[in-house]
């Protein structure tokens, strides 16, 4: 049957027939594909504020933190500029930062550190231009201390420190500042003099601290020794703990003070000759009796009188020859 003969109702059914069809085939394909999101496309903007970084929260946190350590450790650190001056007291303190060597070394003339807890001092290696320098009431000592050279340092202060050994601290002094010309020792077992806290209350505002007289195991010609020392091994000198150096002392320090410093070195560095021989393995007396089974021999003065029995001293007198 061709078309011409088909009537309008056979055509409608046809016509529907073919969509269903349709509408059957796209929903069967659609089911065939793998599902997939809705994909948006996005353009960056010029505009720095919209674009996106996914660093940019934590690098921002970091910053944050940074700068606020930063601001801690300043804190701690007062800086004069006009003077020069870098002060941190009594901040338990044993070591310089680096921020503060980094922003503050290279413009400091004077340092201040009293009250901490240094031991070492490398890192004043970083401070070239230091003139003046104040390291009361810290943890110095013969040990652990050792003195960067700083060529133009004048004043130096180590009060209330743990130095113990008088010879091995005036070497070092010696060595690493060549210009020093005030320093004081007080309150360090190296020094006869100590600190001592004058207080009427409890109130801190109300100490101060001053010299004492001598400790009562030393004497005022043990401390004038120890002046004379210090006078001849460091002739740059002019005022050493609580007083200027007066000529009188600078005149016995040049007269005297080879020989005290080698008498008192000698002391501590030799030995005497019995005890290098005791700690080799010997002994100048046998320390067990295993000869006293042995016949002796003794030697002492007898009072005996000669009589002439048994003489033969007229033996070979003739008559002859009387």
């Amino acid at each position: 049957m061709n078309l011409a003969q088909m009537s309008d109702e056979q055509l409608s059914s046809v016509d529907i027939e073919e969509e269903v069809n349709s509408e059957t085939s796209s929903i069967s394909s659609s089911l065939r594909q793998p599902h997939q999101e809705p994909r948006t496309e996005m353009s960056v903007s010029d505009d720095a504020s919209l674009s996106y970084s996914p660093n940019h929260s934590s690098q921002s946190t970091t910053s944050e933190l940074t700068t606020s350590l930063n601001s801690k450790i300043h804190e701690k650190f007062l800086y004069d500029s006009e003077a020069e001056k870098l002060v941190c007291t009594a901040n338990d303190l044993d070591d310089i930062p680096v921020e503060i060597i980094h922003t503050f070394a290279l413009k400091t003339r004077i340092l201040d550190l009293s009250g901490n807890h240094f031991q070492t001092l490398y890192s004043l290696k970083s401070f070239p231009h230091l003139e003046e320098l104040f390291l009361d009431d810290n943890w110095l000592n013969d040990g652990s201390t050792k003195f960067p050279k700083l060529s133009k340092l004048h004043t130096l202060m180590l009060n209330k420190n743990r130095f113990q050994d008088i010879y091995k601290l005036v070497e070092q002094l010696k060595s690493s500042f060549p210009l020093l010309a005030h320093l004081s020792l007080l309150g360090n077992e190296a020094c006869p003099y100590e600190l001592f806290a004058n207080s009427t209350s409890t109130s801190d505002e109300s100490v101060s601290f001053g010299t004492s007289p001598l400790r009562s195991e030393r004497s005022e010609e043990e401390y004038q020794r120890y002046r004379h020392l210090l006078i001849f091994r460091i002739p740059t000198l002019n005022f050493l703990d609580y007083r200027e150096i007066s000529l009188n002392e600078r005149k016995i320090a040049k007269q005297l003070g080879d020989f005290l410093y080698s008498i008192e070195t000698r002391k501590i560095n030799v030995k005497p000759s019995y005890e290098s021989v005791h700690d080799e393995g010997y002994s100048p007396l046998p320390t067990t009796n295993a000869m006293s089974d042995r016949p002796r021999i003794s030697y002492q003065k007898l009072k005996h009188t000669y009589a002439g029995d048994g003489s033969q001293g007229n033996k070979f007198v003739k008559d002859s020859h009387l």
